[in-house]
């Protein structure tokens, strides 16, 4: 199968999800809306409401978190594996402990937010790995889909949110920035059977170096201007540039 095929292949088979990680991704969604809105709450970052807040909070999530988990779906198929979400199960409990605790401790003050956002489980579909000279799952397979989420959540807000919230300047899309901009963040920390420890295994000194530009990136998603945003949009070429040139250089 050429790329074309491979990649074609790819974007009409990664919206399949089973009955399991649909539960997972819910479970996911839930536990980190409701942590987001706190601490964004508390913080002053998001102007709503309990409820309302709370509804907007959850439909971003929702939204972006598919779109991370989608970007991993499509490059997992399309290096010829079946990408299948995941989650600790450890890891929304701790989350909602180590929020709730930080809340009861600090408030009215602040809190410190945690979020678990796991991971995928790669799988290899023998008849799209023919030709290759290894048929199972290598740590390259690992870490490009691991880099695949950031990479088609930062392209949704640099495309997308981001101009929304610069014409419009409404506190909705300002709050769906704030949650995507935390998905990035929590995503890339290498916690156990993490997105960021997928990378994190594959080169400490490149989930370092993707680590440091992501917050970089992030600073200027959040300073909310248009010449933030287009030094945003250089950053994010610059990065899929050495990203593109990482994965090739095995």
């Amino acid at each position: 199968m050429n790329p074309l095929s491979k990649l074609g292949y790819a974007f009409r088979n990664s919206l399949n999800y089973t009955n399991k990680e649909v539960g997972l991704f819910v479970l996911a969604v839930a536990v980190s809306a409701a942590v987001s809105f706190l601490f964004l709450g508390m913080t002053g970052l998001l102007g709503y409401g309990d409820v309302e807040g709370f509804m907007v909070s959850l439909f971003f999530f929702a939204l972006l978190f598919f779109v991370f988990i989608t970007g991993q779906k499509v490059m997992g198929l399309f290096l010829g594996c079946k990408a299948s979400f995941s989650i600790w199960r450890f890891g929304p409990f701790i989350a909602l402990f180590i929020s709730f605790y930080t809340l009861a401790l600090f408030h009215p003050w602040f809190m410190i937010p945690f979020l678990y956002l796991g991971t995928v489980h790669l799988e290899v579909i023998p008849r799209l790995r023919l030709g290759k000279f290894r048929h199972e799952v290598g740590m390259k397979d690992l870490f490009l889909a691991g880099v695949a989420g950031p990479v088609a959540l930062i392209l949704f807000l640099l495309v997308l949110l981001q101009p929304l919230y610069l014409v419009t300047g409404t506190e909705f899309f300002r709050a769906g920035i704030y949650v995507a901009a935390l998905i990035l963040f929590f995503s890339s920390l290498p916690l156990p059977y993490s997105n960021g420890a997928n990378i994190f295994m594959k080169s400490r000194w490149f989930w370092l170096f993707t680590f440091l530009f992501s917050l970089f990136f992030l600073l200027l998603v959040l300073l909310f201007s248009w010449v933030s945003y287009i030094l945003a949009l250089g950053l994010a070429l610059v990065i899929v540039l050495i990203l593109r040139w990482y994965s090739k250089k095995d």
